[in-house]
């Protein structure tokens, strides 16, 4: 339900930030585009393994070290590009 909800909300934000030129005008608008993409990455990531474990009864973390520390890697560094993509844009509003 969270993949699904996330993923089409965020697709959702970034085509009505695309679509209206009243908000392509807008420079918060970037920022809160960049921040739906990079959540939709987030959650591909997050919970395409899980997704694997759960459906094809295949751990990809017991037999990739790669994908081992990229599972572990993304989340982190998404979340803290989408906190300072929020940081950013209320600081271009003042």
């Amino acid at each position: 339900f969270i993949l699904v909800s996330g993923l089409v909300g965020n697709i959702l934000n970034v085509i009505l930030f695309t679509s209206h030129r009243i908000l392509r005008k807008n420079q918060c608008v970037f920022y809160l585009m960049v921040e739906s993409i990079v959540d939709c990455c987030q959650l591909a990531v997050t919970f395409s393994s899980r997704l694997a474990v759960t459906i094809l009864q295949n751990d990809p973390m017991q037999t990739s070290l790669i994908w081992c520390k990229i599972r572990a890697m993304i989340p982190q560094a998404c979340t803290l590009i989408s906190m300072t993509i929020i940081c950013l844009a209320v600081i271009d509003q003042y």
